[in-house]
């Protein structure tokens, strides 16, 4: 299994559970999401998607992003932008979920493409967030840069 194949996989998955839009690879407070979900009630899920149970032990070397998931009622207050209201691993069949962190939900995606939760995540915030304009906003992005990109590489060298 790659990501690529996990993400699909998934995207599917939550198309027939609530949500309405979907961002692979985006930029978010701490880093880049591998998956964004957007569900239809406008609460938004990270999905990080893990390959390796070392892959899964080394993201926990991300003190600052778990730390503020562990924390995220209380220092919302503080109106972070952009964080979202539920976090939540996916991981390859065989790879060991344990141990699932408190605030983090638990997904294992299997060989054949079946998704099964092994934990619900459970909301870390209640804020709404305009996610679809930014998930437009950087597709768009994305989009434009690969046509510019094709573009350069079809113009004759003079």
């Amino acid at each position: 299994m790659t990501e690529k194949t996990i993400q699909r996989d998934l995207i599917l998955y939550l198309l027939r559970n609530g949500f309405r839009c979907f961002a692979p690879n985006i930029s978010i407070r701490f880093g880049e999401a591998d998956l964004l979900g957007v569900r239809s009630s406008g609460y938004a899920e990270e999905f990080e998607i893990k390959i390796s149970r070392s892959d899964y032990k080394a993201d926990a070397k991300k003190r600052c992003k778990h730390y503020f998931y562990s924390c995220a009622k209380r220092l919302m207050d503080v109106k972070y932008k952009y964080v979202p209201n539920k976090f939540s691993y996916v991981l390859a069949d065989g790879i060991d979920p344990n141990p699932i962190p408190e605030y983090a939900g638990m997904y294992i995606v299997k060989s054949n493409g079946t998704i099964e939760c092994v934990k619900y995540p459970p909301l870390l915030h209640k804020e709404k967030q305009n996610w679809s304009e930014r998930v437009a906003n950087t597709l768009t992005w994305r989009y434009i840069n690969l046509i510019l990109t094709k573009r350069n590489s079809q113009e004759p060298n003079q």
